[in-house]
């Protein structure tokens, strides 16, 4: 407690604590369980920030700081990341994203689609 009161910026410091604690947690419990034994698993522990907008933007900018991360092949090979190698391999990945969607064209389309109206049992 006493590193988070005299921080610089005391708010952040503890989030990063309640991040850290939330990752052990359920790392712990990914690892005890049996709940996902022979899966493929990916937990990604972070950071939301939430930025103030300025004066003409609508909504707030959110920044994800990754933390840690489990990873699990179906054989129940595991090993973790810190901060570092998730970043890391982050920037490792291909910009070709063959399965990427275009968010605005979907919400458009979804605009634009006939209305489906469902009538309740009591009408």
């Amino acid at each position: 407690m006493p590193w988070i009161v005299s921080s610089k910026f005391p708010l952040l410091t503890a989030a990063k604590a309640n991040t850290q604690v939330e990752f052990d947690r359920t790392y712990r419990t990914l690892v005890n369980g049996d709940a996902y034994h022979g899966k493929r698993l990916i937990f990604i522990s972070g950071l939301n920030v939430d930025i103030s907008p300025h004066r003409y933007q609508v909504f707030p900018l959110t920044k994800f700081v990754p933390w840690a991360a489990f990873v699990q092949d179906n054989n129940d090979h595991c090993f973790l990341l810190e901060q570092e190698d998730i970043v890391g391999r982050l920037f490792e990945q291909s910009e070709y994203k063959p399965d990427e969607i275009d968010l605005e064209a979907v919400i458009r389309k979804m605009e634009d689609a006939e209305e489906i109206r469902i009538k309740l049992c009591d009408e």
